[in-house]
């Protein structure tokens, strides 16, 4: 009896281990951010209370080793206040960039993560036009067609390197432990 006892005993004690192990690990911010980042680009309007949005947000203004450039030369021509989804397009743009930098901590090149927040941008874009054909922005179609031709680095190298290399830190994760951080434009979508 007593080694049915402790059999039973020891089954337990496995069965409780076994359903400890296939509990899911709990998600890390930087991982929560990176899924998030890629649930927005392909269903932008899926986020109807903005809960993924502000969590974003959130924590891109928290994130203590980068610091995500909003560079005026990729989202002012996106903003115009009459096109709809503006804001979701430049919000897109700092969510990709930050899941760039996380996904890529030792890439070195400072247009690298602002070149992948207009990629990211440009996927939640297209996936807007599958629903909304008629909420194109001539801007993001120009983006369109260079990403299509396989130029779109090319063709934003020079912009991002003139216009935002003043906006840009020398070393992401530096600037954000000696104090200065990367504000987001007020912007609602």
């Amino acid at each position: 009896m007593r080694i049915k006892s402790l059999a039973l005993l020891l089954s337990i004690a496995c069965l409780g281990t076994a359903a400890q192990a296939a509990e899911p690990a709990a998600e890390s911010d930087s991982a929560k951010m990176i899924r998030l980042t890629r649930a927005l680009e392909h269903d932008p309007l899926g986020d109807t209370d903005n809960s993924m949005r502000a969590w974003l947000l959130d924590w891109l203004m928290q994130m203590p080793d980068h610091t995500v450039v909003v560079c005026d030369a990729v989202s002012l021509p996106v903003k115009d206040d009459r096109k709809p989804n503006v804001g979701i397009y430049v919000l897109q743009q700092m969510f990709g960039n930050g899941a760039y930098q996380i996904e890529h901590p030792d890439d070195k090149d400072a247009s690298a993560p602002l070149l992948a927040g207009v990629e990211s941008m440009l996927r939640a874009y297209s996936a807007v036009l599958t629903k909304e054909p008629r909420s194109r922005i001539a801007y993001l179609d120009t983006l369109l067609e260079q990403e299509k031709a396989g130029t779109l680095k090319q063709y934003m190298t020079p912009i991002l390197d003139e216009k935002c290399a003043k906006n840009r830190p020398s070393n992401r994760t530096s600037d954000r432990r000696r104090g200065t951080q990367a504000h987001p434009p007020a912007v609602t979508p």
